[in-house]
């Protein structure tokens, strides 16, 4: 899909310019699926796609109908309401990049604040020593805080650096397969590819995980033998432990090491580094004041971005 997606984004660019291309359509948009005569496109929040789909749906219709060469239906939605693309089970791990990791999120371009000075503080100290104190590692905080990015950071520090053997899942794919291997009877095999193979075990979103007993039977030994053996787990969700139900209790309870941080929602002056750092990324300035306007908008800093791109786009048309 990759070449499919390049030749859209070319012919899209003869129609809005290459700034506009460069601002919506290399990660705030994205391809979630196409097919003769149908292209589902996703993007990063609900602003994005409100204000893509009223400046650019005609352009973009346009741009894949040139790509088939005939008619074509375009569906755009958010994250969030779609499931994301492609993501069924992550691959095995067969060297660099197959990690699920997002290589753009590094503590090098992690913005610290007064709001997530401790989670940061804890995830610094895991990647610095994985395995050693804080396992598990539990971060929590509302969308757009900055927990995925300080998760993925010590990912990706631990591979690049260490060479470690990391991997990414959604919490509720990692329970699917679970259950998948105990239906199966191969549960024996799973835990213990992630008991030995790997050296960091990540999940997302541990919210949407709400399991009986069964799994609860499952999931604590093997975190308990991944912890014995050395390996680093750490669980992110969108709440506290206590709000999402009794596994996370449970896993808390049975951890001496575990810690879990709160990354609280930045202030504004923090919001505003983040967007003049990503805005410095792309090689694009913008004024001080647009930055604070769209930071006093929302304290998640994908909506604020997503306002900075507004104003972005309005000036390039």
């Amino acid at each position: 899909m990759e070449s499919v997606w390049a030749a859209f984004c070319v012919a899209l660019e003869r129609r809005i310019g290459h700034e506009n291309v460069a601002i919506w359509f290399t990660r705030a948009v994205k391809l979630g699926s196409v097919e003769p005569g149908r292209v589902r496109l996703c993007a990063e929040n609900r602003i994005t796609s409100e204000w893509v789909h009223q400046a650019f749906l005609r352009d973009i219709r346009i741009a894949w109908e040139e790509v088939q060469g005939g008619p074509v239906e375009v569906r755009l939605s958010f994250d969030g309401e779609l499931p994301e693309h492609g993501a069924v089970h992550p691959p095995p791990r067969a060297g660099r990049g197959a990690s699920g990791l997002r290589r753009e999120f590094t503590f090098e371009n992690f913005v610290v604040g007064t709001g997530n000075e401790l989670a940061h503080g804890l995830a610094s100290a895991v990647a610095d020593a994985p395995g050693v104190a804080y396992n598990p590692l539990f971060l929590h905080g509302g969308n757009g805080h900055g927990k995925t990015h300080l998760m993925h950071a010590i990912g990706n520090r631990l591979e690049q650096h260490r060479g470690g053997a990391v991997e990414y899942w959604p919490a509720q794919q990692f329970f699917d397969a679970m259950v998948e291997a105990f239906q199966e009877r191969n549960i024996f095999d799973f835990c213990k590819r992630f008991s030995s193979e790997i050296d960091v075990l990540l999940l997302d979103n541990m919210q949407f995980i709400a399991r009986g007993d069964r799994t609860q039977e499952i999931v604590c030994p093997l975190f308990e033998g991944m912890v014995r053996s050395g390996t680093q787990i750490i669980l992110c969700a969108d709440r506290p432990p206590k709000e999402i139900g009794t596994l996370a209790l449970r896993l808390r309870s049975r951890f001496r090491q575990v810690a879990i941080a709160e990354v609280c929602a930045p202030d504004i002056e923090t919001i505003v580094a983040i967007l003049a750092r990503k805005a410095e990324h792309l090689g694009t300035s913008t004024p001080a004041d647009v930055l604070r306007a769209s930071a006093q908008r929302t304290s998640s800093v994908p909506e604020a971005w997503g306002a900075r791109n507004g104003w972005a786009a309005r000036q390039a048309l």
